[in-house]
């Protein structure tokens, strides 16, 4: 407790402060905006959502509640710790549904709907964006991928599978289509520094815990990639869009924020780990 900067009761005066039923600490920024709606849409307490500027800060509050039942909450991403048996385990330990925030925001929905704001198009010219050919063929391109990842993970090889960034996977430096040749060069790089690897073994590992190889590929990953396709689509239509990460972070959230309710695809399982927090 001593690395925290608020002690027990430091933290119930935070409650009083915010006149709040938990404080939900998270790791960066981006998480807060993600996580409050979260929370909004799935119990009716309330909540005070603070980022603490790092994984560091945050596991020491993961330790405090399970070591000291610190009465705070944790929200924060899966990432490939749900493979290892090392993940920290706790009811105010709030995961998301996937690897990361990324996975869960970023939909066929919300990639077509800012596709048609940059771009300017009529809804009938987006219903026709190839959005769900270009998901199926990432997720096609990056199975291996995503499985290399997972078994270093769980066999702490040390190798940096998948990264942040999909560019250097990409045809070339315009396009947003995984090279196949790329990647496979790749995966016979990295092979010799994973032995024992088994891909049937590696596949039944993820089906066993009932989510789809997707939904492990890292969240950066998925975003540049994402950024990728939307660029060069909005180029398809004579437009040049200069659109950073953040203004393309902020569209994505503004359409989870309106997506996001009792429909949504993930609303059962944020709502069961949300109310499991308050017993």
């Amino acid at each position: 407790m001593d690395e925290l900067n608020h002690s027990l009761e430091a933290e119930d005066i935070l409650n009083l402060f915010y006149q709040s039923d938990y404080i939900v600490y998270v790791e960066g920024q981006d998480d807060i905006c993600f996580w409050e709606k979260i929370l909004k849409e799935t119990t009716d307490l309330k909540f005070e959502v603070q980022d603490v500027g790092g994984s560091t800060q945050l596991l020491n509050y993961m330790n405090a509640i399970i070591e000291n039942d610190l009465k705070v909450i944790v929200a924060c991403d899966s990432d490939l710790t749900f493979f290892d048996g090392e993940q920290k385990v706790h009811s105010r330990i709030l995961r998301t549904y996937g690897y990361a925030i990324e996975n869960t925001y970023i939909s066929h929905s919300s990639i077509k709907l800012i596709i048609k704001s940059i771009a300017k198009l009529k809804a009938q010219q987006a219903d026709f964006l190839p959005v769900a050919e270009w998901l199926d063929d990432l997720a096609n391109k990056t199975r291996e991928l995503i499985q290399l990842d997972i078994f270093n993970q769980i066999n702490k090889c040390g190798i940096s599978v998948v990264g942040d960034n999909a560019t250097r996977f990409m045809k070339n430096a315009n396009s947003c289509v995984l090279c196949e040749e790329k990647i496979g060069v790749f995966i016979d790089q990295i092979k010799a520094s994973l032995p024992g690897y088994n891909s049937e073994e590696t596949a039944s590992q993820i089906a066993s815990r009932g989510l789809s190889h997707i939904s492990w590929l890292r969240g950066h990953f998925l975003f540049s990639a994402v950024a990728k396709f939307i660029s060069t689509q909005a180029s398809r239509f004579g437009k040049k869009p200069s659109i950073s990460n953040e203004s393309l972070y902020s569209n994505f959230m503004s359409l989870f924020e309106n997506d996001f309710n009792g429909m949504h695809r993930e609303y059962e399982y944020y709502h069961s780990i949300t109310n499991s927090a308050q017993l």
